[in-house]
């Protein structure tokens, strides 16, 4: 379920952003996989499943591709960090010093 909004807040994020092009990239393939499939999902995610792909249809490219969670590093020592905090924040070029060199580690893979 966290997986599941977690893409959900993204998206609405590069929404309001006005971007156009966005790939989501998910290290969960059972929200994938659901994102993907064109059935009515009547699981606990349905909705934000269903909510997901009603705001993707807003953009000019919209992809969504699986990347292993032994892959990114960042996104779970952000997620980590992120649970330390009361309110939603968000970054656009900055991210937190605590883990700006993990971020920089991941960029010369």
């Amino acid at each position: 379920m966290a997986e599941a909004y977690a893409c959900l807040q993204a998206v609405i994020f590069a929404d309001e952003m006005g971007f156009s092009d966005v790939c989501l990239e998910e290290d969960a393939l059972k929200v994938l996989k659901k994102l993907r499939t064109l059935r009515n999902d009547r699981s606990v995610i349905g909705n934000t499943i269903s909510e997901i792909n009603s705001r993707a249809t807003r953009f000019k490219n919209f992809t969504s591709q699986y990347l292993p969670q032994t892959a990114n590093e960042t996104v779970h020592e952000l997620a980590t960090w992120g649970r330390r905090c009361e309110t939603s924040i968000y970054w656009m070029e900055e991210v937190p010093l605590d883990v700006e060199s993990i971020v920089t580690n991941e960029q010369w893979w």
